[in-house]
């Protein structure tokens, strides 16, 4: 039986390529990755879908591999759950208001439908 080095959800060349996509971001470490796989299950067991610096500060402080960067992360705030689950709050927001500018383009439309449609003749295709 094989012994992985690091047990991770994730697909790890996959996000590694997707941190590398920035152009910014030049060579990554394994560790750095093995650190946002930690963040985003942290992220995803909270049901949420926003990666802070707080989820960030609490894997490396729930991770030991880690150690060497609490002093790094010490001023960082610690992680509430609003932190999370506040996007996902903003998200119905903005559904509720697509909603209505939808309705209101529908309702423009059959105002539009009830009017008469009218050709309006092209003064270069008339013959004088």
């Amino acid at each position: 039986m094989k012994h992985k080095k690091y047990q991770t959800r994730f697909p790890v060349g996959r996000v590694k390529r997707i941190m590398q996509v920035d152009e910014e971001v030049g060579k990554v470490s394994q560790l750095s990755t093995i650190l946002v796989y930690k963040s985003e299950e942290i992220v995803k067991s909270r049901s949420g879908n926003k990666l802070t610096p707080s989820v960030l500060k609490m894997a490396v402080e729930s991770t030991e591999q880690f150690d060497f960067l609490k002093d790094l992360v010490e001023k960082v705030p610690e992680l509430k759950d609003e932190d999370i689950q506040g996007a996902k709050k903003r998200k119905r927001k903005d559904a509720t208001a697509n909603t209505k500018v939808k309705e209101e383009s529908d309702q423009d439309a059959t105002d539009s439908e009830s009017e008469p449609l009218t050709r309006k003749s092209n003064p270069k295709n008339e013959k004088d």
